[in-house]
């Protein structure tokens, strides 16, 4: 709604649209969408750069090796969580289940604030999370952390593994967020708001 909102509005720098990475996966995830992805929007500024952790219950493996071998000696018994049809860790679980062989089955819901209970109480057993959402529940022991996103290990925690270095290179995967304006709006408008934000992040 937000997005569509933005998208036909003018392009006068008044009304714009802060978005994760479901801005560029939304054109190939559907068939029809009130706005085009790529032509109604301008893009003005990236935010952040981050990467999602796999976690398991306690009571699942404590390696993505073991939970796969799991999973395939136990086919569609392993569920997985999301925190929406068409979400990025939606996305990055079929992913994993496509690369692995997996074979875990998803159960969407709406948001982080009801996938987190549910992983808690066993709902649901995997699940990518973004590090902000898992990382004190990780610290307490409530979850496994089986690896993280990307082509390193994260700094927040340093004794997970990184998918490639689990040989998943297709599991190199950065969340981020961005401002968004309406298609169309002149460069010099939209370097001001860059360096305005610039500024005073400095």
């Amino acid at each position: 709604i937000g997005a569509d909102a933005v998208a036909k509005s003018p392009a006068d720098g008044y009304s714009l649209l802060l978005n994760i990475q479901g801005q560029a996966i939304s054109a190939s995830l559907y068939r029809k969408l009130p706005f085009d992805a790529v032509k109604d929007f301008t893009p003005i500024v990236q935010l952040t750069s981050s990467y999602m952790v796999l976690v398991g219950t306690t009571a699942m493996p404590g390696t993505v090796k073991e939970v796969i071998a799991l999973g395939k000696s136990q086919p569609g018994k392993i569920n997985f969580g999301s925190t929406g049809l068409g979400a990025p860790p939606h996305m990055a679980m079929e992913l994993f289940n496509s690369v692995t062989g997996l074979g875990a089955v998803h159960v969407p819901y709406k948001g982080d604030a009801p996938l987190q209970p549910a992983l808690l109480a066993n709902e649901v057993q995997l699940a990518f999370l973004p590090l902000s959402a898992a990382v004190q529940h990780i610290k307490a022991g409530k979850m496994r952390a089986l690896g993280v996103t990307g082509a390193k290990r994260g700094s927040a925690l340093p004794d997970v593994p990184s998918m490639a270095e689990l040989g998943l290179n297709e599991l190199d995967i950065n969340g981020w967020i961005g401002i968004f304006g309406p298609g169309g709006m002149p460069r010099d408008l939209t370097a001001r708001i860059r360096d305005e934000r610039s500024e005073e992040h400095t």
